[in-house]
């Protein structure tokens, strides 16, 4: 279940069967992700010298984009297991909540066969990007310093 919240793939879970799980995923990836990834590109940026680049500042919208997709992302989801929970109250059909043993049964080996497939896709991915990116330079009299070229 862990490598379900590290990769994002709690939101493949069906809401009305794991609402504290697909919970928990959010808030760590809000808290984990999100949040601090913003944090990073706003410092970065902040320290780098005259105005920013275009790429710089089309990374800090695409970041402040990522932020309001993921608030809508949670408004919704809340929304869905409030509504999971009425028909649930209302006693329709197919709302009745499972036990550990049906949960598991019924959800273990698809999600987990997705998980991996996911999984493997996404490190194959990290991996063809770090042989074919470039390895950053800096110009005369500058050094690469945690990521950022600094003068010397």
């Amino acid at each position: 279940m862990h490598m379900l919240y590290y990769t994002g793939f709690y939101r493949l879970l069906p809401s009305k069967d794991f609402p504290i799980e697909i919970s928990l995923g959010y808030a760590l990836d809000l808290f984990l992700g999100v949040f601090p990834m913003l944090f990073i590109e706003i410092f970065n940026n902040s320290l780098s010298p005259g105005k920013l680049a275009t790429l710089q500042s089309v990374i800090i919208i695409f970041k402040l984009l990522s932020l309001l997709n993921f608030t809508i992302e949670i408004i919704v989801m809340i929304w869905e297991i409030r509504l999971n929970y009425k028909m649930r109250g209302l006693n329709i059909k197919g709302f009745e909540k499972l036990t550990e043993e049906d949960r598991r049964r019924t959800y273990g080996r698809k999600y987990t066969v997705c998980g991996l497939v996911g999984f493997i896709i996404y490190m194959l991915i990290v991996v063809l990007c770090f042989f074919a990116v470039v390895s950053r330079t800096c110009t005369d009299k500058h050094a690469l310093e945690l990521g950022v070229c600094v003068p010397c």
